[in-house]
């Protein structure tokens, strides 16, 4: 486990370079960062660094949101982005098989309780993975579903987006799959080990830089 462990490092390595689909696509460039920051603090998430108390703000007014499907995609055959980053990034059989087998269950988990074939859901889990291990705590179920359908509502609004091949939007959302995957994989094991639990934070602050909604 440790030797996977030191893999999957030097994969988040090689998404900083430009391996992984989420920054080869235009991605970042369908949403506002400012707009997603705002999306966030609404909803229960820290994305500044600590500050003195201030005075509690007024609860949101409720948000009408774009219908889900804004960012369905309609799958193909396989994961062709996931296998392309296991070419790119060769493992022992055993090891890609753990991973590929926990890239399957987030997307299980994003079908049952998610949205299947969202491209939303696949980003906020990414980002509510990433911002759990930073913080020491889960923002909750509520702030998740909203912190979508925000981003959700972007994509909808992205007419570069909504031009996106299918297998276009598929390879999005494989990749933070993948991404989300890795962060998982730092947070177990550094459970047991006090340099992976730090290695888990400092990867999942620079995914959330990554993605423009935290400073690293």
């Amino acid at each position: 486990m440790r030797t996977l462990l030191l893999v999957a490092l030097s994969q988040l390595a090689n998404f900083y370079g430009g391996n992984l689909p989420i920054v080869d696509s235009t991605l970042r460039n369908y949403y506002d960062k400012s707009i997603l920051k705002e999306s966030m603090r609404r909803h229960g998430y820290d994305v500044a660094p600590p500050q003195k108390p201030a005075a509690p703000a007024p609860a949101p007014a409720p948000v009408k949101h774009q219908p889900a499907s804004a960012s369905d995609f309609k799958p193909g055959k396989g994961r062709p982005a996931v296998d392309a980053f296991f070419a790119k990034n060769p493992m022992a059989p055993e090891h890609e098989k753990l991973m590929r087998g926990m890239i399957e269950q987030l997307n299980k988990g994003i079908e049952t309780q998610l949205r299947k074939n969202s491209v939303a859901s696949a980003m906020g889990l990414t980002i509510a993975t990433a911002t759990s291990i930073v913080d020491g705590k889960d923002p909750g179920d509520d702030a998740l579903r909203e912190l979508i359908a925000g981003f959700n509502d972007q994509l909808a609004a992205s007419p570069e987006f909504q031009k996106s091949k299918p297998e276009e939007k598929q390879a999005m959302y494989d990749g933070l799959l993948v991404t989300t995957a890795l962060l998982v994989t730092l947070e177990t094991l550094g459970k047991r080990d006090p340099e992976l639990a730090s290695a888990a934070v400092s990867t999942s602050r620079a995914v959330l830089a990554e993605l423009g909604v935290r400073p690293n």
